[in-house]
């Protein structure tokens, strides 16, 4: 199922490296969890990727490090983090909220 991407800009943050996930840990925690399976969480995994890589403000340069994956207490639902080679910013693409950067991230 096709789902409504945002594509949020953050200023540079580092908060979230010690309380998320890997694209691959978050798809071995979600698959039992949630019932899906692998091909679907990576299908969803690729949609949110190129929705970021078709925004003009993703032409910054490239991604530092592993893509991220949080998790919205407040939404019940996960969302993507790409940290930026440029300056360290940050992009989140989320499936259509907007995501609160003060807000608690958890794995």
């Amino acid at each position: 199922m096709a789902k409504n991407w945002t594509v949020q800009f953050m200023d540079p943050k580092d908060f979230f490296y010690s309380s998320t996930l890997t694209v691959d840990e978050w798809i071995k925690k979600e698959m039992p969890i949630s019932g899906r399976t692998e091909h679907e969480l990576r299908l969803e995994w690729a949609e949110a990727s190129n929705i970021l890589g078709a925004d003009p403000r993703f032409g910054l340069g490239g991604v530092r490090g592993e893509p991220r994956v949080a998790y919205d207490i407040h939404s019940d639902s996960y969302y993507f983090i790409f940290k930026m080679d440029d300056n360290g910013n940050v992009f989140v693409v989320s499936d259509g909220r907007i995501i609160d950067a003060a807000d608690e991230v958890r794995p």
